[in-house]
This record gives structure tokens, C-alpha cells and sequence, in this order.
């Protein structure tokens, strides 16, 4: 059974792997797709330059050197169509620039006389375009985020595999753990006197039942057999269930403390406490269970 799941667990993994080498060679195609595009734009600029009517730098050169020494422009656009803006740049400016097909929208955009490069670069700015240049000619459009897109969905993969690969080693691990507990071979004479003399020492020695968070579960680990097999040990040789066996020694031990005089300051609550209850109102209840009376009415009567 668990070769079979450690198998499907490798399975899947191996899938999300391939899958997760598939977009990362999908990313790098479009890198290189990117490239190539970029250095034949780079070709077709070098044979078609745009020439600006007043200053001989090249359109592209530019923007990209960043020095704001353009001639100053005025421009306000209140609600405009966005291909109307940049029609507007392209006859200002006497550059040949074209809006990508799919750019749609209206927008208000105004910049008071400053250089138009800096116009130009501030109104792709706010409104998250792009400039390439193509066939002799400038294009605007939208920024690319499919290459960020994919990036950060393998990121995404690669933090999943992980996660599946820490929870799988997880579990495999509790099963190790699981099949090192010791079980005994049959609920024989032998184990049942060994296992209930553990039993007894725990409660009657080391009073395990005043820790308020002991159950079957962690007295099973304490002893290293499967809480079933603690479970039938109680039921056979001291004829009663674990809940009831931890009341039984937790409501004794508080009997004790009510009748002796040491614990005369002492509140109910803190004697609940002290015997491995959490609450009050479950002290009370079972302790009425076993006795009869409330604790308070059981001191009362000892006195």
C-alpha cells in the first residue's frame, strides 16, 4: 500500500516537473522570439530612420538617450480617444507613429511646455505603453506581461513541487514512525500483566493524570503501543474504559486534597486545576458523577 502511494507521489511529481520544464522552455522561446524580433526592428530602423523635422537625431536614439533637450510642447487632452492622442504626437512631431490595432480607451493627458521627448515619455508612462519601432516606423502599444506572466507562474510551480514534496516526506515519515511502534504479538497473560503494571505505576507513581492534556493518544506513545491495544488492555484488566480510569484517579486525588487541612486555601478551582481538569464545570460534573455531591458540599461534610 505504500509503495503504491509512494509511486503515484513520484508520478505526480515527475508530471509537475515536465510540466513546469515545458513553460520554462515556452519562456525561453519567447525570449528568443523576442531577440530575434528586436534585432530585425534593429535592422529595419538602421535602413528606414526617422528623421524629426528640427533636430537630426533619430526618434528611436532619443528616447533612449534620455536627453531632454526637445523643443518645448504644450498638449491637453480632456476624455480623448488614445489613437487621437498619438495622431496628434505623430503630426506635431513629424514622425511616423501608428497605434497598435488593439489599443482602445480614452484618456486625459496634459504636460505644459516642457520638452516633447519628456511629453512623450511622460504620457507612455502613465498610461503603460510601449514605443517599438518596426518597418521605418514607431509604434505604440500596451506593455508585454506574458513573459512576466509565465515567469511567475514557474515560480509558482516550483514553490508547489516543493510544498508536495515536504508534505509527502511528511507523511512517509509518520508511517515510518507508525511501523516503529512496538506492538505486542497477542493480548496474552504475559503483555496484559506487563502493560497494566506500566499502567498502574504511571497513575499511582508518577500521577500522569494530572496532566490536563494526557489522552489515549499520548499515553499510548509514553508506553510505545497502538492506542487500540492500550484501549483493550484497561477494558480487560481493570474493567473499565480510559476516560473513565482518568476521572476515577483525578476525582480520588481531589478527595484527597478537600479532606486534608493543608489545602484549606485553597479554592475548588485550583484544586481542579491540580488534579487535571481544565475547566471548573467539568470538575464539578464529574465529580458529582463519582460522588454525589459537589466539591463544595463535600468539603462542607469533612469538616
Amino acid at each position: 500500500m505504500i509503495r503504491t502511494k509512494r509511486n503515484l507521489i513520484f508520478f505526480i511529481l515527475n508530471i509537475l516537473i515536465l510540466f513546469n520544464f515545458i513553460q520554462a522552455d515556452k519562456v525561453l522561446k519567447e525570449i528568443k522570439e523576442k531577440d530575434i524580433n528586436q534585432k530585425k526592428v534593429q535592422q529595419n530602423s538602421n535602413k528606414n530612420k526617422l528623421k524629426y523635422i528640427k533636430l537630426s537625431k533619430d526618434l528611436k536614439t532619443i528616447m533612449e538617450d534620455q536627453k531632454y533637450e526637445g523643443e518645448p510642447l504644450i498638449v491637453k487632452f480632456n476624455n480623448t480617444d488614445i489613437k487621437s492622442v498619438i495622431d496628434h504626437f505623430s503630426e506635431v512631431l513629424g514622425y511616423k507613429i501608428k497605434s497598435d490595432p488593439e489599443l482602445k480607451g480614452r484618456i486625459s493627458f496634459s504636460s505644459d511646455n516642457v520638452p516633447w521627448n519628456i511629453v512623450l515619455s511622460k504620457f507612455l508612462f502613465e498610461n503603460k505603453l510601449d514605443m517599438v519601432f518596426s518597418e521605418g516606423q514607431a509604434i505604440i502599444q500596451k506593455k508585454s506581461s506574458s513573459l512576466f506572466k509565465s515567469y511567475y507562474i514557474n515560480i509558482l510551480l516550483i514553490l508547489l513541487i516543493f510544498a508536495l514534496i515536504f508534505y509527502f516526506s511528511k507523511i512517509i515519515k509518520q508511517n515510518k514512525i507508525k511501523k516503529s511502534v512496538k506492538k505486542p504479538a497477542n493480548l496474552n497473560p504475559i503483555f496484559l500483566d506487563d502493560y497494566s503494571k506500566k499502567i498502574f505505576f504511571l497513575f499511582e507513581v508518577e500521577k500522569i493524570f494530572r496532566d490536563e492534556n494526557l489522552s489515549i493518544q499520548t499515553l499510548s506513545n509514553k508506553m510505545s503501543i497502538q492506542p487500540y491495544i492500550l484501549s483493550k488492555i484497561i477494558n480487560k484488566k481493570m474493567k473499565t474504559s480510559f476516560p473513565s480510569l482518568l476521572n476515577r484517579y483525578r476525582i480520588a486525588e481531589a478527595k484527597k486534597m478537600l479532606e486534608n487541612s493543608e489545602f484549606n486555601n485553597s479554592n475548588i478551582l485550583d484544586i481542579a486545576y491540580q488534579v487535571g481538569f481544565k475547566t471548573k464545570t467539568a470538575f464539578n460534573r464529574t465529580f458529582k458523577k463519582e460522588t454525589g455531591l459537589t466539591p463544595s458540599q463535600f468539603k462542607q461534610k469533612g469538616k
